[in-house]
């Protein structure tokens, strides 16, 4: 009877606990999203997102260098929560959210819920898949449309259920409208369902086939822009990198690896490095298919990723999607009484250890969020989070000045490819008002040099001859200048008129200003 109740309460003891473990794990997941809320509400734009704010001024199907998912997410929050920071970024954490539930409903698909919380944390607390769940870029979209088609082909392959395939079909053509990578969706699950004879049997039914179909017609708008016009953004993605390969460099690959290392978090990275190994050795004798589903749904885009890395530079962000199939059988790594390539007997310390290290990542997210949105002097930030809008009010300034002193309004000529020209177009206008015109005014210095990405389609020069300028810049070098003054009848001075600084980098913002642009020379 002792030894029973002993039992009993060694039973009640571990249920407790377990409840605990999960309530603290779903604790840490309402956190974890709130924080990602107060800091897209906060931090002021970094210029891919301002350029991408400029993408919702002009609806389009299409852009040069994205498709336009991101700009219907902007214009969507912008519409509710006006033009701010939360406006331009309320889309992309809300999918963030969204993405976070996914991620637990495919664990719980493959390994069950507890599996599935500990995918959804370990989502949350990877640095990179954090600023995912709040920056407006073409990365939230597209994970978001990644984790629908995984899940959605999950359920295709283990419940035998054909409209499964029709989502995830329609998944994979919005997840095409979110970004490029998009449509190695359909060569994975085509290599998913290759890899056993069910996937096989499979691939003899209309209903794959007919999720193809379905993907193609979802991301026929994007197609359609681009045969209208003149191929420019699949041009421009595929048919411009792959043109500008340099040859094999092999400081390239040691740089992508330790930028992954760093921005993924040493343990998610050796975890992921982990998982993909035995996946890959277990390939072949996988009956249950998670396995070959995280390698199919993994090789081939970091495969890519890693091709295209050994001649160029590849950006942090490339490789995100790839991760996502390891997730689950990375949650499973951790369990050790599931692996069999962990010894038994280190299961606590190595729980401890996991326990610990979430902790401490956990606390290094929040104390970078507090000093993003407190941005506390002599505190160093990233180049990129710089007081963009302190910026656009000096420079109202500058351009109020101007007109004061010559009785014409000047437009706004900044240095640089699209970064400068993209944020004082959103910190200039006053924040909240819709109908403000004021960025149609700003023009990168590129564009009259046939550059400036996407600002070279939404600026025609001729409507800016006769016009007044002032020029903005970070570094106004001799060689501008001799641009500048060829390109206007006259120019004045350049003086500094705005500094920021802090631990890491001091900069200084300079103005020319400007005297009536020239007519633009005929092609």
């Amino acid at each position: 009877m002792i030894g029973g109740a002993v039992r009993t309460a060694s039973v009640l003891g571990r249920r407790t606990g377990s409840l605990s473990r999960r309530s603290l794990a779903l604790l840490l997941i309402a956190c974890l999203i709130g924080l990602r809320l107060l800091v897209a509400a906060t931090m002021v734009l970094v210029p891919e997102e301002a350029y991408y704010w400029m993408y919702s001024r002009y609806p389009a199907w299409g852009y040069l260098d994205h498709p336009p998912m991101v700009a219907w997410l902007i214009s969507l929050g912008t519409s509710v929560f006006g033009q701010t920071e939360l406006g331009v970024r309320i889309g992309t954490w809300a999918v963030g959210v969204a993405s976070t539930w996914l991620c637990f409903v495919l664990a719980s698909e493959w390994y069950g819920r507890r599996a599935g919380l500990s995918a959804a944390v370990l989502f949350l607390i990877t640095p990179m898949f954090f600023c995912t769940g709040f920056l407006a870029m073409p990365d939230a979209p597209l994970i978001f449309f990644w984790l629908v088609t995984l899940v959605a082909v999950t359920k295709a392959y283990r419940k035998d259920a054909p409209l499964w395939w029709i989502v995830a079909g329609g998944a994979v053509g919005l997840g095409f409208i979110s970004k490029y990578p998009a449509v190695f969706l359909f060569l994975s699950t085509f290599l998913f369902l290759l890899s056993d004879n069910r996937g096989r049997r499979m691939l003899c039914r209309p209903a794959p086939w007919v999720g193809l179909l379905v993907g193609a017609v979802f991301a026929s708008p994007v197609i359609f822009w681009n045969a209208t016009n003149d191929w420019a953004s699949f041009q421009f993605q595929f048919a411009r990198r792959l043109g500008h390969e340099a040859g094999f460099v092999p400081l390239h690959t040691p740089k992508w690896v330790g930028a992954q290392f760093a921005l993924l978090s040493p343990l998610v990275f050796m975890l992921l490095a982990v998982t993909l190994w035995a996946a890959i050795r277990r390939f072949r004798k996988d009956t249950a298919g998670s396995y070959r589903f995280a390698v199919c749904f993994a090789v081939p885009w970091l495969f890519m990723c890693a091709w295209h890395g050994l001649s160029t530079s590849v950006k942090v962000n490339w490789p995100l999607p790839a991760y996502l199939s390891l997730i689950p059988t990375a949650v499973v790594v951790l369990r050790v009484r599931n692996l069999p390539i962990v010894r038994r007997k280190r299961s606590p310390e190595r729980q401890r250890y996991v326990r610990r290290y979430v902790a401490t990542v956990a606390a290094v997210l929040f104390a970078a969020s507090v000093v993003v949105v407190g941005r506390f002097p002599h505190i160093p930030l990233p180049a990129p989070i710089a007081p963009w809008n302190d910026l656009g009010t000096n420079v109202e300034i500058v351009e109020e000045a101007h007109e004061q002193a010559t009785g014409k309004h000047p437009f706004i000529m900044a240095a640089g490819k699209y970064r400068i020209a993209s944020e004082l177009g959103f910190y200039m206008r006053e924040l909240g008002d819709a109908g403000s015109d004021d960025w149609q005014d700003v023009i990168p210095i590129s564009v009259p040099l046939g550059g400036g990405l996407a600002f070279a389609g939404w600026r025609n020069m001729d409507d800016f001859v006769g016009r007044d300028a002032v020029y903005i810049s970070e570094t106004p070098t001799p060689e501008v200048k001799e641009f500048l003054a060829g390109l206007f009848h006259g120019i004045g001075e350049a003086r500094p008129f705005f500094s920021y600084s802090d631990v890491l980098q001091s900069s200084t913002f300079w103005v020319i200003p400007c005297h009536s642009l020239r007519a633009m020379p005929s092609n």
